[in-house]
């Protein structure tokens, strides 16, 4: 996807992710943010106040060089170590993307918050990918993942799911000329948006004692007596 990212629909791509991820950071309190994906997403949140900014990726021969090299499955992070997450679409050419969301919720901090980023199936990117001449070029050549999936997975992770946002209603066309011409469908959001990204946060459930009905009244009992016990002296 590296090179792809530097292709003029690449870079629209990154700098509609550039502003949702702003928005996103733009009052969030924490020290740490990871990014998960290639090094040219590490752009998105270049703006972010978030002081410590970490890049993790599955691989090299970049010249942008991640701050690790790490598989998303078994990330190279103290648990609840991280803030926020950004997984800028890496779900898709996952084996076990479900797995993978465990691991960023083992790193993320309690009441820490996720950002998955990932392309629609359901869009027009979906029907480009489908063409039998794009599978084998990125990004087409990953599995689009549907939100409701995405979704799902966090939800049964005890994710509270915060936002779910929409992007890049304009047609898959690397062309700059193109693009430009056809912004105004990103107001009349007429066709079905090509990227989708959820934001979640981590709830921690407190483990609160039960206690037997039994042991209660006999803890009562006590308490009585030696009420009674202190006003007869």
């Amino acid at each position: 996807m590296h090179k792809w990212l530097n292709t003029p629909l690449g870079a629209e791509l990154l700098a509609a992710e550039a502003a949702i991820m702003r928005s996103v950071t733009a009052n969030f309190l924490g020290d740490n943010l990871l990014v998960l994906g290639d090094p040219r997403f590490k752009m998105a949140v270049a703006d972010s106040p978030i002081i410590n900014k970490f890049l993790a990726h599955c691989k090299g021969t970049m010249r942008q060089e991640p701050d690790c090299y790490s598989r998303y499955d078994k990330l190279s992070f103290e648990s609840e170590s991280m803030h926020l997450i950004y997984a800028a679409h890496v779900l898709g050419g996952l084996r076990n993307p479900h797995e993978t969301l465990r691991e960023m919720a083992r790193v993320l901090a309690p009441e820490g918050v996720i950002v998955v980023a990932g392309f629609n199936p359901l869009s027009s990117w979906g029907i480009r990918k489908s063409c039998t001449w794009f599978k084998k070029q990125n990004p087409w050549e990953h599995e689009f993942l549907t939100q409701y999936r995405v979704v799902d997975w966090l939800k049964l992770l005890g994710f509270e799911i915060l936002d779910l946002q929409h992007l890049f209603y304009r047609l898959p066309i690397n062309n700059q000329v193109v693009l430009d011409k056809t912004k105004f469908l990103e107001a009349w959001k007429f066709l079905p948006p090509g990227v989708h990204v959820v934001v979640a946060r981590k709830h921690v459930t407190p483990i609160t004692p039960v206690m037997r009905a039994s042991r209660i009244s006999k803890i009562l009992a006590e308490a009585r007596d030696n009420a009674g016990a202190l006003a007869q002296s």
